[in-house]
């Protein structure tokens, strides 16, 4: 599980520099977001994309303040920050719904 926000019509991504997510983005830039539908676990979405931008520093750091804010109401534990930030600007290729209730695929 990720938080996820999106900037210009690119899904960014703020995960951190020791995390597998972050090693394997830098090995291969392709990357599928699945975005799950919270009352319903049958519809969801795949956004399969491709990492298009990397920044680390003072930016990385506050904008998983602002994921945060918007995900729990409250700041990110600065105690819970293992290494780096690292937002991923990912620019999506292909995007697939699915709701298995009624077989709709597209």
């Amino acid at each position: 599980m990720i938080w996820v926000h999106v900037e210009d019509g690119r899904i960014v991504l703020n995960t951190e520099t020791h995390r597998a997510k972050y090693r394997n983005a830098e090995r291969d830039d392709r990357i599928t977001v699945l975005i799950r539908d919270e009352q319903d676990p049958y519809r969801y979405a795949e956004v399969r994309s491709r990492v298009t931008a990397v920044e680390t520093g003072e930016r990385a750091r506050s904008q998983v303040d602002q994921l945060a804010r918007k995900y729990t109401g409250g700041d990110y534990p600065p105690d819970a920050i293992k290494s780096d930030r690292v937002i991923l600007q990912v620019t999506p290729e292909r995007q697939t719904f699915i709701d298995q209730k009624t077989g709709v695929a597209d």
